[in-house]
């Protein structure tokens, strides 16, 4: 019959069958616990401050504003912390321009901050965009959507 080896074998400095020294097993469990929280904790520091959260939000409240949009309406959205996640990722102003924003099929949404990223959302309404712009409204970016 084959014995399990168990964690205190692994960690075992002497010979097999000797006691295990507990306080090695406790000082690896700590470390791969603090390790574990250290990397969550950079991966929630960058999904807070990162292209992800805004293309989402963006996408998001563009996509239920033109669910409740009528036709002959105007909206404006300010969207310069978009354009500056953009500048850091080393794209100007005219690639905001022509990428930030689009619709894909019907209904859905496509919010872009970099080259090869982005966030779709899809909305229920049939989706009918007559006119769309992104302009410099004093220090402020402004996408314009005339549904």
């Amino acid at each position: 019959m084959i014995k399990k080896r168990s964690l205190r074998f692994i960690l075992a400095s002497g010979k097999r069958g000797q006691g295990v020294d507990w306080l090695t097993a406790e000082v690896v469990l700590i470390l791969v616990s603090i390790m574990l929280f250290v990397s969550i904790m950079v991966f929630v520091s960058r999904a807070a401050s990162s292209s992800l959260f805004y293309e989402e939000l963006y996408a998001k409240e563009i996509g239920t504003l033109l669910e409740s949009a009528k036709p002959g309406q105007n909206y404006s959205i300010d969207i310069t912390p978009a354009l500056a996640i953009a500048k850091s990722n080393n794209k100007n102003f005219e690639w905001v321009q022509q990428n930030f924003f689009g619709v894909y099929g019907t209904n859905v949404v496509r919010v872009q901050t970099t080259a090869n990223g982005g966030f779709e959302y899809a909305v229920f309404k049939k989706i009918n965009i007559t006119k769309e712009s992104i302009a410099m409204a004093g220090n402020k970016v402004v996408l314009t959507l005339e549904i």
